[in-house]
């Protein structure tokens, strides 16, 4: 999904790329285990003398990732006047939140009556301790629930897990053994995956 590489050639009219360069890029098109790789042009982009290859090509797809994330998916909008408009203030039946501190207290007055809150995460920090009459304004129902309480027997396992073999690659590769950090780059070739 990702790669650095050093452009070896370049076609007819291009500008701005030249032999030499070297280039990133990440996505589509895939192909970025091939030692060789034919791209457009306007797919790469220049790696500055001032990165190291490998870290680039380690994290160009994370960093696009959350940058894109962070400033073009977010909206910085008041979320519980948002959701008392769409359910005309009515609230919600259950809340999962992931993000803590920051949104928990909005979470909880998201809720109808009877609603659940599902904290899963803390992102922005530890919510502060909820009183049980905050709960009780609404009959509330809040839990904080760990994966590990919920594979505590090899049955509550098998029922959690993935079973679909595209997600575990049990289409016939062959795991053999675990590479040094140090040797990541040769683990392909080695066989260790």
């Amino acid at each position: 999904m990702e790669a650095v590489g050093v452009v070896t050639a370049v076609g007819p009219g291009l500008t701005g790329r030249k032999v030499g360069d070297l280039v990133a890029y990440a996505g589509k098109p895939m192909g970025a285990y091939a030692e060789e790789q034919i791209l457009p042009a306007d797919k790469v982009v220049p790696v500055p003398p001032s990165i190291d290859p490998i870290i680039a090509a380690s994290v160009l797809l994370k960093g696009m990732t959350a940058q894109f994330l962070v400033r073009q998916c977010f909206k910085v909008e008041d979320f519980v006047t948002r959701v008392n408009e769409i359910t005309s203030g009515k609230g919600v039946e259950v809340v999962y939140d992931c993000v803590g501190k920051d949104t928990f207290e909005g979470s909880l007055t998201c809720l109808k009556l009877r609603g659940y809150m599902v904290s899963f995460g803390q992102s922005s920090g530890t919510p502060d301790p909820v009183p049980l009459s905050a709960l009780a304004a609404k009959s509330l129902f809040l839990t904080r629930p760990s994966l590990m309480h919920y594979t505590v027997t090899r049955d509550e396992l098998l029922k959690n897990c993935i079973r679909d073999s595209a997600h575990f690659n049990l289409s016939g590769t062959a795991f053999g053994g675990m590479a040094s950090l140090a040797k990541s780059t040769n683990s392909r070739d080695d066989g260790v995956l």
